[in-house]
């Protein structure tokens, strides 16, 4: 960070609901290893300390909603965004464009990651990046408009 800039320094994280417990307080808690090893850290905890160490941007993924379609964990990406003073990008969950919105309204975050809403069977109608900001500019979502 120091040498090329925070803003080329993207922390992802991998989060899951696991209940407000001893040492995980916000009820979310960071996972590695591609989401199979429990870190015993506090998401909120653990975003704070990353924004000291020099990230930039936090990618906040949840596992429990990856790959799903049902929307992003408006909780926990809220939380994130709330807590730290760089820009927060939703990730894990989009199936619409309604959900996208949601995530960069009601989560706060400033960028949003897409992925199975492109290609799934698992979600109902897969959508072109172009069908998809034409639907949120719809929706009232500002954004850089689709050049051909």
């Amino acid at each position: 960070a120091t040498e090329f800039g925070r803003q080329c320094i993207v922390l992802s994280t991998q989060v899951k609901h696991v209940g407000i417990r001893d040492g995980i307080p916000s009820g979310y808690e960071v996972f590695i290893d591609g989401a199979r090893l429990a870190t015993g850290l506090d998401a909120l905890d653990w975003v704070r300390r990353a924004e000291d160490l020099g990230a930039g941007e936090i990618v906040v993924n949840s596992i429990d909603r990856d790959g799903t379609g049902e929307g992003y964990e408006i909780e926990i990406t809220r939380a994130v965004a709330d807590a730290v003073n760089v820009p927060v990008i939703a990730s894990g969950g989009a199936g619409t464009a309604q959900h996208i919105a949601d995530g960069l309204t009601a989560g706060a975050a400033q960028a949003a990651i897409i992925s199975s809403m492109l290609y799934s069977p698992r979600v109902e109608r897969n959508s072109t990046v172009r069908e998809l900001k034409d639907a949120l500019g719809a929706l009232g979502v500002q954004m850089r408009p689709w050049v051909d």
